[in-house]
């Protein structure tokens, strides 16, 4: 199985309409966003009208723009602990999306910045050198500030990073994000430390036997932000990731908006009649932050603290902050200890939210409520597209002979993640008399949240999202979720109050379906029998406060869902299952570790 393989599957319109259909089903919480910060929320999403986006890619670009303007920024939540607003940040998108136009966006802004930050240089110099005049030490004021990438080489983009007058930075805005990843690939042939390096802001030095190739960059920033196609990132989820740039690489989906001329045309008035007058707009706003964060330009100076040669405008954190990070941190911390040996994807995971600086999500961001919603939407996002590649990787798996004979499950004999679901969806009433007391805990609660909930279908992906449900599966690996939750599923459908099956979805983590079934009316005697096992589970039946709750999904007014299978009802339950149904759920609870 190699990456071409899999990037010849994700080709199929059929697959990446269905990766797509799995990212725009993830919520992004905007209303914390709006509630957080109202007229940023506001002027993103007018921005976002105007130039037909997604508001949160507007975001996401002044974000990283107001970043690449900070090369001198150091936040310190800690004595020990520096973060630094470098960011990888990526729109990651199917296609024909128009994130080119809203990347093109923000490279402009960034070049009429730089522009301007030159057009004062040269000002200065002018001024230093009539005030000087015949003076031999070199006017300090010399040499143009290029802030900007370009498209040649990694070295190349080091050798300007090195200049005094640069900050060591280096910003692109990439229409094509694939540019970055080639870049750090073929740099890493030969540095494999480049990306901790450049991450980290780590001094980077290249010696050469020639004078011309070799520099210097004490502190080096290197961003980026863009766009990346489904495709481009595969190298970082198919093999090993050596370089580690799947771990700093933040994604973002957002569903493309299709406003239509007359909404265009009314957004793009309310910022301005003029041409080029939305870069003019923008550029306006973010030029004072380029002035506060260049020592040369700052209104002031004593802000800044020199380290290594480099002046940093230091940040710290009010105390409300203060005590936000300090959970955050603690909670990634015990969730490091908990999974070191254990789960070493996890451990590793957890030991890089520890440090933030290490995390897509924008380590200042992580302060607050609102920065925690986009670090977060990126992890599930980063979740979504790598449970997606295994799924697909595992279905490429060449299947191995049995000891019979015939073809068995998969490289290894290992069932697929789609046949493993349906073997505990296919499982005997006996096996649940035998759980662990920690799993006995965990369908029981699983159960009871099932039958609490509201709605027609029962989608796993939607489910195991809930808040309550994510409590009570807080302290289970989260590739092993979806196996609890079929198994809380299949006793219900022994139980008869619900009826279940996978879905049709054909690629990415395996969805499962579910309806609960209508009770019978209280003078029907199966009535009766499904009351007894109601309140084997402990839930309430019949009149104002009853806890179970179902609908028709056969209703004229409740839509299938897209990839979810036919389902029906077999015949209501019998006096002898129910019977024998209760005894099992007692069973089960018998198992639950004591309180």
């Amino acid at each position: 199985m190699s990456v071409e393989q899999v990037r010849k599957l994700l080709q199929e319109e059929s697959c990446r309409n269905e990766l797509f259909r799995q990212l725009e089903a993830e919520p992004f919480a905007a209303e914390v966003v709006r509630r957080h910060y109202p007229h940023l929320h506001d002027r993103w999403l007018q921005i976002g009208s105007a130039i037909q986006v997604p508001w949160q890619y507007v975001m996401i670009m002044e974000l990283a723009l107001a970043a690449a303007l900070s090369p001198t920024a150091v936040l310190l939540p800690l004595p020990t602990l520096k973060i630094y607003p470098v960011v990888w940040w990526f729109l990651f998108h199917p296609g024909a999306t128009n994130t080119s136009v809203v990347v093109r966006l923000y490279s402009d802004v960034l070049d009429l910045i730089e522009m301007d930050v030159n057009t004062r240089r040269r000002d200065m110099a002018k001024s230093w050198q009539e005030q000087n005049p015949g003076r031999d030490t070199r006017n300090p004021y010399t040499g143009d500030v290029s802030m900007t990438g370009g498209s040649g080489s990694l070295e190349g983009e080091g050798k300007l990073m090195a200049l005094p007058q640069n900050l060591g930075r280096s910003v692109s805005f990439m229409t094509e994000g694939k540019r970055l990843l080639k870049w750090l690939q073929n740099e890493g042939a030969v540095n494999q430390s480049i990306v901790v390096e450049l991450w980290e802001r780590m001094k980077w030095k290249r010696s050469t036997v020639h004078a011309d190739r070799t520099f210097t960059v004490m502190c080096p920033f290197f961003l980026a932000a863009g766009a990346l196609h489904v495709e481009d990132p595969l190298d970082l989820y198919v093999l090993n990731d050596p370089l580690g740039v799947r771990g700093r690489l933040g994604l973002l989906y957002a569903r493309p908006t299709f406003k239509r001329a007359a909404e265009v045309e009314e957004a793009a008035a309310s910022i301005t009649l003029a041409r080029f007058g939305l870069e003019a707009s923008i550029t306006g706003v973010f030029k004072a932050v380029a002035s506060v964060h260049d020592p040369v330009h700052s209104v002031s100076p004593a802000q800044f603290e020199s380290f290594k040669g480099f002046h940093f405008r230091i940040y710290t954190l009010s105390a409300e902050a203060r005590t936000a990070f300090h959970h955050v941190f603690d909670e990634h911390t015990k969730a490091h200890e908990e999974a070191r040996l254990v789960n070493m994807a996890e451990a590793k995971y957890h030991s890089k939210d520890e440090i933030p600086s290490s995390q897509p999500g924008g380590p200042y961001l992580r302060t607050g409520a609102a920065g925690s919603v986009l670090s977060d939407y990126m992890d599930r996002v980063d979740r979504i597209f790598a449970d997606f590649v295994a799924d697909l990787k595992a279905r490429l798996e060449p299947p191995q002979a049995t000891a019979n004979g015939r073809a068995g499950s998969g490289a290894g004999g290992r069932a697929s993640m789609r046949q493993q679901l349906q073997q505990i969806l296919d499982l005997p009433t006996a096996s649940f008399r035998d759980l662990s007391p920690a799993n006995a805990a965990i369908l029981v609660q699983l159960c009871r949240a099932l039958l609490r909930r509201d709605g027609a279908w029962l989608d796993s992906s939607a489910v195991l999202k809930a808040p309550n449900v994510k409590e009570i599966l807080g302290a289970v690996a989260p590739a092993e979720q979806l196996h609890h939750y079929a198994r809380a599923v299949r006793l219900l459908k022994l139980c008869k109050l619900l009826q279940m099956g996978l879905g049709t979805n054909p690629h990415g983590t395996p969805l499962i379906f579910a309806v609960k079934r209508v009770l019978p009316s209280a003078q029907d005697p199966a009535y009766v029998y499904y009351s007894n096992v109601l309140s084997a589970f402990g839930l309430r039946v019949g009149g104002r406060g009853s806890e179970y709750k179902a609908i028709d999904h056969t209703a004229a007014d409740v839509p299938r869902p897209p990839a979810a299978p036919a389902l029906a009802f077999e015949a209501v339950l019998t006096r002898e299952e129910s019977a024998n149904m209760c005894a099992v759920i007692r069973a089960v609870a018998a198992h639950q570790p004591e309180a």
